[in-house]
């Protein structure tokens, strides 16, 4: 236990409710809000990571199960969303991470076909899952992946991840007019011909045909784990549910207040809950918009606002 922590986290003790605040705040203590709030960021920064609980619903007691050993143990590579008890799936983990699969799909802002903004992200739009995670990438090395290699690559390193081929790129071809039986040396005839139009990059360009080249869906994959410290956050976006036949993206929005609200409630219990001994991991809580929803509640702007006075302040 970090010395003094005990009495820094009281869960259960509710702050009065204004007119201004959803029925979401918990009493921290001011150095632990002060630890929080040092962590509020730009959700859409280039180069963040957003991976998502495929299928996660606030409401549901095994998710929050789920999302409590994902704080503790961290994203375990090998597709955990489909495993539910804790033990089996740190027993997959440790299979798949032997055998080089351990795999975290994932998107980047900025980097990987249309993503640059958190909500763009194919990840956090699946199944009509609720919450995602936002990952700091800086001590991750990215690498090329070659056509011929299905390995994830190796630990703190995240590459384009092999389902995707060219993905993206091929599918603006064709739809500028290019012949999906094509070669491979006519299709890269036709992007270099069409190059402004289709957004063509010198990466692409440089290792068609080589490496794989990340698009929006099938974005990066990270091998075989990232731990809580590389956390940067939590986005939140409550559903109904997903339109029947819908796999990405068409969500029912929850509307109610009051229910938005409620599942907010329960994951931060479960965030103090399951950080009460480690608060230094406590993490900020925002919408799909970027807007801050927890500690405190800012807007976008103001959120942008917050880091600009932040960093002027750092270089005083």
């Amino acid at each position: 236990m970090i010395e003094g922590t005990e009495s820094r986290i009281a869960p259960d003790q509710e702050k009065p409710r204004t007119t201004e605040q959803s029925q979401v705040d918990f009493v921290l203590s001011p150095e632990v809000e002060a630890m929080v709030m040092k962590k509020v960021c730009n959700v859409n920064e280039k180069g963040n990571g957003i991976t998502a609980i495929m299928g996660f619903r606030a409401d549901s007691e095994e998710n929050l199960k789920k999302l409590n050993d994902i704080l503790e143990m961290g994203l375990l590579g090998n597709a955990e969303h489909k495993i539910k008890d804790a033990n089996n799936r740190k027993a997959a983990w440790v299979k798949a991470a032997r055998g080089g699969q351990a795999k975290i799909w994932m998107n980047i802002v900025g980097a990987g076909g249309d993503i640059q903004f958190v909500s763009d992200a194919f990840y956090f739009s699946c199944d009509g899952t609720e919450l995602g995670f936002l990952l700091d990438l800086k001590s991750y090395k990215h690498k090329l992946t070659a056509i011929k290699d299905e390995s994830c690559g190796t630990s703190r390193s995240y590459r384009a991840s092999p389902g995707g081929g060219l993905g993206m790129i091929e599918r603006k071809a064709v739809a500028a007019g290019f012949n999906p039986e094509g070669t491979w040396e006519e299709l890269k005839a036709f992007l270099i011909a069409n190059r402004e139009k289709l957004e063509v990059t010198d990466e692409t360009l440089k290792y068609f045909g080589q490496y794989y080249i990340a698009d929006s869906e099938n974005g990066f994959v990270a091998s075989p784990r990232i731990a809580p410290r590389n956390f940067k956050g939590l986005v939140f976006r409550p559903t109904r549910g997903i339109i029947r036949g819908s796999y990405t993206g068409r969500v029912i929005k929850e509307t109610d207040k009051t229910v938005a609200d409620k599942k907010l409630r329960q994951i931060v219990q479960q965030i103090l809950s399951t950080y009460s001994q480690k608060p230094e991991l406590i993490m900020p809580i925002y919408d799909i918009d970027g807007n801050l929803l927890w500690p405190n509640q800012m807007s976008y702007a103001e959120v942008l606002k917050l880091i600009e006075k932040r960093e002027e302040s750092e270089v005083q």
